[in-house]
Formats: structure tokens, C-alpha cells, sequence
């Protein structure tokens, strides 16, 4: 498995982006689309001809933006012992799939984003997901994210073959349990029925952008420790967040 060093890094970059997507929230929550300070990046409107004037569209979008912005911060001020990290979009996977019935060889899918390091190795990939699209959508990124055929890197003190990190990063405007325990436990089975005890573990971590109520970050934790301590092939993720 990447180290833990690198582990840490991206953490820390998925809390600087986390940051910049809940301040975006908050600006547009307390005046029409306010300009956050910490971002250029706004939510888009819907047309008011359609009678939804004012309205926003969140989707996992934003969060993606948000964290290529945290990624280029932390090549900013990197200190010249820590590693140099790249990343690509959209990027095809090594695996086909095939998610439908009809017997089929499968095709390449894509990766929402993935992170590379001095030598090209894909050493982290992500996905990204925004509220709670349907159930099948859900199990078509972990089994992505689980097969351990995806982007095997190389140690370069052992020379040794070893996993990427693998990132479910899902954001809410507000948290539902049973929405994201179906998602997770179906997810999970379908890992298990495609690769079983080869399956690579996937990071988990959700997110909140509510603010109706108060401190709701912190008593998901709780209720997701509930749900994944029954799974085998989820890892909860927890990261100390950077919001005020």
C-alpha cells in the first residue's frame, strides 16, 4: 500500500477542500451566489425562465474543482522534501467493466480524478459523488475503486508491486442514514461478489454541507462507524476538517 506519509498528504488536501467547498456554501446560502474569498469558483444557476430564480445547482462538480484548487496549494507551499504530486481527469481505467446483464467483454471506465507521482504511477484514485444519485451508480464506482487490477505502483525503495489508495469522496447538502447505508451495503456486496478477499479496501468520507444543524459533521461519524463497522471492504476515513 502507498505510504502512510502520502496517505496523510492527500488527507490534508481533502480537508483544504473541503474547506473551500463549505465556505462556497455559506456564501451562497447568506446572499444570492456571494463571492467567497478563499475560491474564484461559484455554483451555477438554474435559468430564472424556468421559475427557479436564484436557485443553484450543487453537484459533485464543485468538489472536484475544489480539490484540484487545494492540490495546486499544496504545490505552492510544499517544502522541498515533501513529494512533488500530479494529477489527470477523467482518467480511463486499466480495467473493463461491464454493468449491465448482457454477457459483454466490457469497456474501459474512467476514474473521476487521479493523482500520480514523479514517475507517472497512479498512486491514488477518486471518485467523487454529490447527494444521493441511485444505488447502481454507487456500486459502479466501488467496483472500480475495489478491483485489484486497477493501477498497481511501484515501491521505488523495494522495487515491490503495491496498491494505490483508493477515495470514495461523497458530499450532502444533508444527511440521510438509511440513503447512504442501502448505498454503502449494496456497494459493498457487489465488491465481495466480484472480487472478494482480493478486493482493495476503499477509503470512505462524507461530508455535510448543512448548516441547519448544528455540529451534524460530528454525529455522522457515529452513525457511519454504525454502518461500516459491518462491512468488509469499506474503511471509514476520517480526517480532522479545516472549517470555521
Amino acid at each position: 500500500m502507498v505510504s502512510n506519509r502520502i496517505k496523510k498528504i492527500i488527507n490534508s488536501i481533502i480537508a483544504d477542500a473541503l474547506y473551500i467547498l463549505q465556505e462556497m456554501y455559506k456564501n451562497k446560502e447568506c446572499k444570492h451566489n456571494a463571492l467567497s474569498s478563499v475560491s474564484c469558483q461559484i455554483f451555477p444557476e438554474y435559468s430564472t425562465a424556468r421559475n427557479r430564480k436564484y436557485m443553484t445547482r450543487e453537484s459533485e462538480q464543485e468538489m472536484r474543482f475544489a480539490f484540484v484548487q487545494a492540490l495546486l496549494k499544496y504545490e505552492k507551499e510544499r517544502k522541498e522534501d515533501e513529494p512533488k504530486l500530479y494529477f489527470s481527469i477523467e482518467t480511463p481505467t486499466e480495467d473493463k467493466y461491464s454493468f449491465s446483464n448482457i454477457a459483454s467483454s466490457g469497456k474501459s471506465g474512467n476514474f473521476d480524478l487521479v493523482i500520480h507521482d514523479m514517475n507517472l504511477h497512479r498512486i491514488c484514485l477518486i471518485e467523487f459523488k454529490n447527494n444521493y444519485p441511485d444505488v447502481k451508480t454507487f456500486q459502479k464506482d466501488f467496483q472500480k475503486l475495489a478491483n485489484p487490477k486497477e493501477n498497481k505502483t511501484k515501491n521505488k525503495e523495494t522495487c515491490e508491486k503495491e496498491d494505490s489508495l483508493r477515495y470514495f469522496i461523497h458530499t450532502v447538502i444533508s444527511y440521510d442514514n438509511d440513503k447512504v447505508s442501502i448505498r454503502l451495503k449494496k456497494s459493498n456486496d457487489i465488491i465481495h461478489t466480484k472480487y472478494g478477499s482480493k478486493a482493495i479496501p476503499v477509503n470512505y468520507f462524507l461530508f455535510s454541507l448543512c448548516r441547519d444543524k448544528e455540529n451534524e459533521n460530528d454525529s455522522i461519524v457515529d452513525e457511519l462507524s454504525k454502518i461500516i463497522n459491518g462491512l468488509n471492504h469499506i474503511d471509514m476515513c476520517s480526517i480532522p476538517l479545516k472549517l470555521k
